[in-house]
């Protein structure tokens, strides 16, 4: 977060001169830049989340869904791959009885296994 931290140093100058020269537009311009670095940090922070939840999980594609790797090298699953791919989340699939259909609670995905 340093480079942030250095960026709005930077704004804050630029703001100082911009009420020194009395540049109206300038200033608006300064305050939009701000914005955009506040954006820019809270998108930073989030992508960091879901990397970090990522991390929790040693996912292994097989059979249209997804299955953790336990470190006893036993699988825990079958979880959805639209919400693992797409949204980061492992969500747990509901299957039937015989385990050939399963159902995504989250994202209404269904799976057909072999």
């Amino acid at each position: 977060m340093a480079i942030v931290k250095d960026i709005f140093d930077n704004v804050k100058t630029i703001k100082e001169i911009a009420e020194a020269t009395a540049n109206l537009e300038l200033k608006s311009a300064i305050v939009d830049l701000k914005e955009q670095i506040l954006d820019l940090r809270e998108e930073n922070l989030q992508l960091k989340e879901k990397l970090s939840k990522r991390d929790n999980f040693n996912m292994r594609f097989e059979d249209n869904a997804y299955y953790n790797i336990l470190a006893d090298g036993k699988s825990d699953g079958p979880y959805c791959s639209g919400c693992w791919d797409g949204k980061n989340l492992a969500v747990r699939l509901h299957c039937d009885n015989v385990g050939r259909y399963a159902c995504c609670p989250v994202c209404k995905k269904e799976i057909w296994f072999d």
